[in-house]
């Protein structure tokens, strides 16, 4: 998409693959594609930018959720009895 200069195909793309990344697990990833769609689409001042938002909103929600439940899980050692 960037080869032919359509921004709004681009940030779609990105959306999208941002949204397939998150269900295979791959949370950096799709934080790091939700935030490039987000840069494309506030720059082109398209009204999709409010779904890209709530999608970064909930990424970057479960990414402090899984910091906080590691550190927790870490703290506590269980053995196998």
């Amino acid at each position: 998409m960037r080869a032919i200069g359509n921004k709004p195909a681009e940030a779609s793309c990105l959306y999208r693959m941002a949204l397939l990344l998150n269900g295979l697990g791959e949370l950096q990833r799709a934080l790091a594609l939700a935030e490039d769609s987000l840069k494309i689409y506030t720059e082109i001042r398209d009204v999709r930018s409010a779904a890209v938002g709530e999608l970064l909103q909930s990424l970057r929600t479960q990414s402090w959720l899984r910091t906080k439940l590691n550190r927790l899980i870490s703290k506590y050692p269980f053995s196998k009895d």
